[in-house]
């Protein structure tokens, strides 16, 4: 399951950094990270960041909050 409508990120580019070309990166993806058997995490989404500039894509695996209302 691919969440494609997520607002763009809007955080400067010192915090997320392009690791090809160095300019900024943006949110294109949330979706839940697989475990090993296949099954999706309850807690863990994969992030798909795009380079707004040359196009490369970064996935990160983080932890979701817990509880957050």
């Amino acid at each position: 399951m691919r969440h494609l409508d997520v607002a763009p990120s809007r955080l400067p580019s010192l915090f997320l950094p392009c690791p090809h070309c160095g300019h900024r990166m943006v949110v294109t993806a949330v979706e839940p990270a697989l475990l090993a058997n296949g099954t999706p995490s309850n807690d863990l989404q994969e992030v798909t960041h795009g380079c707004v500039q040359c196009g490369t894509q970064l996935s990160r695996t983080i932890r979701t909050l817990s509880g957050a209302a």
